[in-house]
């Protein structure tokens, strides 16, 4: 740790000892940020802070996507016509995705909607399914599950207690 820190951090940071002080109320409150997103939206927090870097490195953030993740319970996990037509018309069976935890949900959309050619239609249906924040997620839906996936294999990656303390560190 301190070699990944020397290396980073402290030739770029002037704020010393209290820097560390700011980074460990840092560490906390993502933690418990992602903790209650977690509890929301029934998807783990390690999944979360995956689904985070990817939407940001797509010009999103957490929140927009566990806003989407939400609209989505709300509209399509209970039975209903509607839900189902919507499911559907994008390749998904209703009764099997219901069966699925929170996240594979998720996946499982991208890649129905990634795979939609007609940009209009694609966008139609992102909404559809995840309200108005859709049309915002499409960079990140775009990727399907495969794009996501390897954005959490990259922040496993990054969430050595090196990278993290590098990276919030460099971020103030």
């Amino acid at each position: 740790l301190v070699t990944g820190v020397q290396t980073c951090a402290l030739p770029i940071c002037t704020g010393g000892l209290a820097s560390f002080g700011a980074l460990g109320k840092d560490f906390a409150a993502t933690g418990a940020q992602l903790d209650d997103l977690s509890q929301i939206t029934g998807i783990g927090a390690q999944s979360l802070s995956a689904l985070g870097y990817a939407a940001k490195l797509n010009g999103n953030d957490l929140d927009s996507v566990t806003t989407a993740i939400t609209k989505m319970q709300g509209k399509l996990q209970q039975p209903s016509t509607e839900a189902d037509k919507a499911l559907a018309s994008l390749g998904i069976s209703a009764a099997k995705w219901r069966k699925e935890n929170p996240l594979e949900q998720f996946l499982q959309l991208a890649d129905a909607i990634s795979k939609i050619r007609n940009p209009s239609a694609r966008a139609a249906a992102a909404i559809d399914v995840f309200g108005k924040s859709g049309a915002q997620l499409l960079p990140l839906l775009n990727q399907g599950s495969a794009g996501i996936r390897r954005s959490e294999e990259h922040t496993s990656e990054l969430q050595s207690p090196d990278h993290l303390v590098c990276r919030l560190l460099l971020e103030k």
